[in-house]
């Protein structure tokens, strides 16, 4: 940039310069969508439909809680949200929305495409729902899972010759491959309830499986420490209710007589994303 001595148009030129530097150095806008519509949805059902990315990179989703979106966005483990995600007035995360945005052109493809979906669907939430958060370390209770006896498993837990991890990706590929099956029917779709108030989960599986397979039925985050690898099949059958009478074990008594396993409680830092501020959003 040339500049005269002229004093007025040195300051002009001097001022010029700065705003120039100031746009180099200034970080890129979030990812944003061309537009969005976000209504409520009074339906009064409960089924929420997974969020969807269509080509070119509109998204949609329907009947879906803020807090489902909020997940969503954030990555949050749908298992364990309830611990993970913190603060918020319930009546604004339970409220229910239809949400449909276009993405400006030149969107990428693929897993790219999400991870940038995501992304723009933070911008959205920040913008319409006044949408604050931060993540923090904090002390948690948690469940760590450990071998009840070291070197012994339960009756009803078992290192695997089946494999159905390579079952499932055929499928996910359109191949068509025989599920592992026993006498007693297929291994590689679990988790039935089986009689009123018993869960029963029946699933070949490494060890993480196992863990995502019983989340939902304590009251605090499932950490591994069993030190087991490798392919896994496993019966386990535990009460539902631990309010009820019934012919069933508590999980905590199934874990440990039927695989051999417990769950010993403890406290772990672990990061959470909180939420700041939340509120009902901005008309369309």
């Amino acid at each position: 940039m040339r500049c005269s001595q002229s004093a007025v148009v040195l300051l002009s030129c001097t001022f010029t310069a700065a705003i120039v530097a100031a746009q180099r150095t200034r970080p890129d806008a979030a990812p944003a969508f061309e537009a969005a519509s976000i209504k409520q949805n009074r339906s009064g059902e409960t089924l929420t439909y997974a969020p969807a990315i269509l080509p070119g990179g509109r998204f949609s989703v329907s009947n879906a809680t803020l807090r489902r979106l909020i997940e969503y966005a954030y990555d949050v483990d749908l298992l364990l949200s309830r611990f993970m995600l913190i603060g918020g007035s319930e009546g604004v995360l339970a409220t229910r929305f239809d949400v449909t945005a276009v993405a400006p052109g030149g969107s990428p493809d693929d897993q790219d495409l999400r991870k940038e979906s995501k992304l723009r669907l933070r911008t959205l939430l920040a913008e319409r729902f006044q949408l604050r958060t931060h993540t923090e370390a904090r002390p948690l209770p948690v469940f760590a899972l450990t071998v009840a006896r070291e070197g012994r498993l339960g009756p009803q837990l078992r290192r695997s010759a089946y494999d159905c991890w390579t079952w499932r990706r055929a499928r996910s590929e359109g191949r068509q491959i025989e599920e592992p099956r026993d006498a007693d029917g297929p291994w590689c779709t679990a988790n039935s309830f089986t009689v009123p108030d018993a869960f029963r989960s029946r699933n070949v599986g490494v060890i993480a499986d196992l863990i995502r397979s019983v989340q939902f039925a304590v009251d605090r985050p499932i950490e591994d420490a069993t030190g087991l690898t490798g392919n896994l099949e496993w019966t386990l059958t535990f009460a539902m209710s631990s309010t009820r009478e019934s012919s069933w074990p508590s999980i905590y008594t199934a874990m440990q007589e039927q695989l051999g396993l417990k769950l010993e409680p403890r406290s772990d830092p672990m990061e959470v994303r909180v939420i700041d501020s939340v509120s009902m959003p901005t008309p369309n």
